[in-house]
């Protein structure tokens, strides 16, 4: 029985850590702006892309938007601070793709 309830308590303050690093995550991110050309876009092994815009570095998690290695140099990326949309403007078709 005590093995039980430790395991429960274990699972339970495993979801309370992981919530609240996503709400860290969220929030941290909820603040950036940026509206410009990709100047680089380097990829993480997750697929996590770092992008520069207007000589600013931009950590984008996957845990957030999913980017499917979409984002190119020379693509417009837009986002509004107190928003987590992203609006992605390809360069060479100019097609539109929102992330949320």
């Amino acid at each position: 029985m005590k093995k039980f309830f430790f395991i429960g308590v274990f699972i339970l303050l495993l979801f309370v850590t992981a919530i609240y690093y996503y709400n860290n995550l969220v929030r941290k991110n909820h603040s950036i702006e940026f509206n410009g050309k990709v100047e680089k876009v380097i990829y993480s092994i997750k697929g996590e892309p770092t992008v520069s815009i207007n000589g600013k570095t931009f950590d984008l998690p996957v845990n957030l938007w999913d980017f499917s290695h979409k984002i190119e140099k020379g693509d417009s990326l837009i986002k509004s601070k107190d928003s987590m949309v992203i609006k992605l403007i390809k360069y060479k078709t100019g097609q539109v793709i929102f992330f949320k």
